[in-house]
């Protein structure tokens, strides 16, 4: 199993025990970065290919974790197209022996759409 699949069913299982289970569980992942813009409604902007299937994103997860950073954290950013899609966010510098995997779920405004994930992200 690799390291982002061992992460995804942790998130997984966090979200089970916040009483936050979403109403999917295909997942998605996008990275979120400094880079990373922001529209007038204060959403995420990210293209439709940053959007990726997990198996697509496993290397550039690795790298992540051996890169030295001290947290990367893994946010339920809601649903969209029937996927849960989850951001994938690392400190950006620092040099630590291990990184820390944290785990966030979705913003209440998710919550209060039914998890779509419109109220805090943008996908073009």
């Amino acid at each position: 199993m690799s390291a982002l699949t061992d992460n995804l069913q942790r998130l997984i299982k966090f979200l089970e025990t916040l009483g936050q289970m979403p109403p999917t569980l295909e997942i998605r992942v996008v990275e979120i970065d400094q880079g990373t813009e922001v529209d007038a409604q204060g959403r995420l902007r990210v293209g439709r290919s940053a959007v990726r299937a997990p198996e697509a994103f496993e290397g550039r997860f690795d790298e992540l974790i051996r890169s030295g950073r001290p947290w990367i954290n893994m946010s339920s950013l809601g649903v969209d197209g029937g996927f849960l899609i989850v951001g994938i966010e690392a400190a950006r510098g620092g040099e630590a022996s291990r990184t820390s995997v944290n785990y966030s779920g979705p913003s209440a405004s998710v919550l209060q759409d039914s998890w779509a994930a419109q109220s805090v992200l943008r996908i073009e």
